[in-house]
């Protein structure tokens, strides 16, 4: 192992200054990071929320919706079931924010 590797690895890590006390997890993390100095963020503006989905299409129960629909089998329910909630989707992501 060549000497400069052996003296890096037996070396210890510099440590940083350690405030006497207890400190929370905040404190202890702003002691070890204080002396490389802060950093101002510019925080963006707030934006007002978006329009919650409207899920009024889900009203009945999916119990309900089945039986509606005995007649046909659960694949072909559960495939217009997917192609309601696609469609629904769609609409509530095209519609114009209030």
């Amino acid at each position: 192992m060549p000497v400069s590797t052996r003296t890096t690895i037996t070396e210890p890590a510099p440590q940083t200054e350690q405030p006497k006390g207890k400190l929370n997890l905040a404190e202890r993390i702003r002691a070890r990071v204080a002396p490389f100095g802060g950093v101002d963020l510019e925080l963006p503006p707030r934006e007002s929320a978006r329009k919650p989905p409207d899920f009024s299409g889900f009203d009945p129960t999916l119990a309900e919706v089945r039986a509606g629909f005995a007649d046909m089998s659960p694949d072909a329910v559960d495939a217009l079931i997917d192609e309601a909630v696609t469609e629904i989707r769609e609409k509530a992501c095209t519609e114009p924010s209030s």
